[in-house]
């Protein structure tokens, strides 16, 4: 069984700074997994209480409810976590909050690499021999919303998942209007944010999963920060999945560019198949069950090599080739629409005259003439 990562939330008002902690934060190796982002403590907090991180990084000086506030709640609340200040300020107040609310450690900016590690080192040798009181709803929000709301979200999740995973475009959008739909639902602002965190982590994990098991190319200019949305107090759900549909769009045509330079041969095989197998029932899904790629992504790559759908490419070679075997071989209709994959006659009559403008009978009597 894989071992789980200790989870870790980083909570600092200036984007630099949660930039270069996430950067020079050796966290594979120490166990950890950056689960969320913050901006402010309020938000700090929702995250907490939603994430029930092992560890927390903050800084002290923050917008509307500052660390020192934070800490405070956290120990009224016994939340456990272990926690790392990190802030530019040398202040007695907040020293001595931190030191109270029993902190590992305070460090000031600029963050030192080598101490930093070490402190991530010494935390993860205190969490394997120590259990913390975990919040009830770590990572959840069962007990927290209804059960009917909860699993209408998961579904929508999940399909957020697989229009990535199927890199259909479309269905990414289509997704990301129904979760906006769905967290709207609820009207208290506080409740709302505590959703707004789950929803993060959520999206989130599924991206970098989406992104590992893909080998999309990792050091793409979207992969470094970007990829992370920072949960603040006034954040809109709009505005997270605004974030979740641009990064989405993106993960899924790094994934197309990637599978069209390993995979550009297949569309003259997947040609030259439906030029030798025309009469049989080729389907788009059966093709790309064939040459073992998504039904999107072949749709997509055909289109963008050929300048015309799979659909309207089949019907071209069909019609082709019976307008061939009636006019030059003479062959009867019926016999005509066989050959060429069509069982329902009068679908034959409809898909010729609508290609080239009359009728079977009639071509066979223009060239006669």
């Amino acid at each position: 069984m894989m071992k789980m990562a200790y989870k870790v939330v980083i909570i600092d008002d200036e984007a630099w700074t949660r930039d270069t902690i996430k950067r020079i934060g050796q966290w594979h190796r120490y166990g950890f997994q950056i689960a969320g982002e913050a901006a402010d403590g309020i938000s700090g907090i929702a995250c907490i209480k939603t994430l029930a991180p092992d560890l927390i990084i903050t800084d002290m000086q923050m917008p509307g409810l500052d660390g020192a506030g934070m800490l405070k709640i956290m120990q009224e609340e016994n939340i456990n976590s272990k926690v790392i200040v990190i802030s530019g300020y040398d202040n007695f107040h907040y020293t001595k909050q931190a030191l109270s609310s029993k902190v590992m450690d305070y460090l000031l900016k600029p963050i030192k690499e080598e101490e930093f590690n070490g402190l991530l080192k010494k935390c993860a040798d205190e969490l394997k021999t120590t259990s913390l009181s975990k919040l009830k709803n770590s990572s959840s929000l069962m007990g927290y919303v209804a059960k009917d709301w909860l699993d209408e979200y998961k579904k929508i999740r999940d399909d957020y998942r697989n229009c990535i995973e199927g890199l259909s475009k479309r269905g990414l959008l289509l997704c990301t209007e129904q979760l906006s739909k769905k967290v709207n639902q609820e009207a208290v602002e506080e409740r709302k944010l505590r959703i707004l965190v789950k929803v993060n982590y959520d999206l989130l994990r599924i991206v970098e999963e989406t992104v590992i098991t893909s080998q999309i190319d990792q050091n793409a200019e979207f992969m470094d920060s970007d990829i992370s949305y920072t949960i603040k107090e006034n954040s809109s759900v709009e505005e997270l999945m605004a974030h979740y549909r641009e990064v989405g769009l993106q993960v899924i045509s790094q994934a197309e560019d990637r599978m069209s330079k390993s995979s550009r041969i297949n569309i003259d095989a997947i040609k030259e198949y439906m030029l030798n197998n025309y009469g049989d029932n080729i389907t788009l899904g059966g093709m790309a069950e064939k040459y073992h790629i998504s039904k999107e992504y072949l749709s997509s790559l055909f289109k963008k090599e050929t300048g015309k759908t799979f659909s309207d490419y089949l019907i071209e070679i069909r019609m082709n080739k019976a307008r061939s075997l009636i006019v030059e071989y003479n062959l009867p209709i019926q016999r005509v629409a066989e050959m060429t994959g069509y069982i329902d006659i009068t679908h034959f009559y409809k898909m010729f005259k609508k290609y080239f403008g009359t009728s079977p009978g009639r071509i066979r009597e223009s060239q006669n003439d």
